[in-house]
């Protein structure tokens, strides 16, 4: 691996820790931006930058001296009651990422959505790649706001900034550190009353969370 300094948004979820992990094994240079200082990552021996994707000046300093940007900060809410959130944190946030990316001179952009953002079907079919990814044919905020943040990614792709969307199913696997992936949420949810154990629509789908972070680098 070259020696380009790489940088991840989110890097403290459970995405973040696994990408961190893959790419220091691999001998990157990684620089991680938090909301707040985790000690827990040190052992990475990675700079760390704190500030709030919200922030557009704070991330023109993480993403100082970057060849790839690696998006995964975003906020995950299913019960509807912070939506307005929501959006500032997937949507406003990425387009803030986004335009740091291009006033940074970052070479490359790779997007975490989520399959959350595309409608399924009722006939139970393969749902195919699509060109457009339209937040009205979604229902909550989380998946209207990620649909939304995709297209602008897609959009925003251009010869100087090439730009990559993954969109991963239900995380799963090692390293929850933080006791946040999607499973362990549901299940804090339902101990709350707030998330009725239910798939009416009829099957699921899981993803490693290890299988994730190599594909992130190799989209990169």
């Amino acid at each position: 691996m070259n020696n380009s300094l790489s940088v991840i948004t989110g890097a403290n979820g459970y995405i973040g820790y696994s990408l961190v992990k893959e790419l220091t094994s691999r001998g990157g240079k990684v620089r991680l931006s938090m909301r707040k200082d985790r000690p827990e990552l040190a052992v990475f021996g990675c700079e760390q930058c704190l500030g709030d994707i919200n922030d557009y000046d704070y991330l023109l300093r993480a993403f100082e001296g970057a060849e790839t940007v690696y998006h995964v900060a975003g906020m995950i809410d299913i019960t509807g009651t912070k939506d307005d959130l929501v959006w500032k944190v997937n949507y406003d946030g990425t387009v803030n990422v986004v335009k740091a990316c291009k006033a940074c001179g970052v070479k490359n952009l790779v997007f975490v959505s989520s399959v959350d953002c595309i409608k399924v079907t009722d006939d139970m079919h393969p749902v195919r790649e699509f060109d457009y990814f339209d937040k009205e044919a979604v229902s909550d905020a989380y998946g209207k706001s990620k649909a939304a943040a995709s297209q602008f990614v897609i959009d925003s792709n251009c010869e100087e900034l090439k730009t990559v969307v993954i969109q991963p199913s239900c995380v799963i696997g090692p390293d929850d550190i933080y006791h946040n992936n999607s499973v362990c949420t549901m299940i804090n949810l339902y101990e709350k009353g707030l998330f009725i154990v239910s798939l009416d629509f009829g099957a699921y789908n899981f993803v490693d969370v290890r299988d994730v972070a190599q594909g992130m680098i190799a989209a990169a």
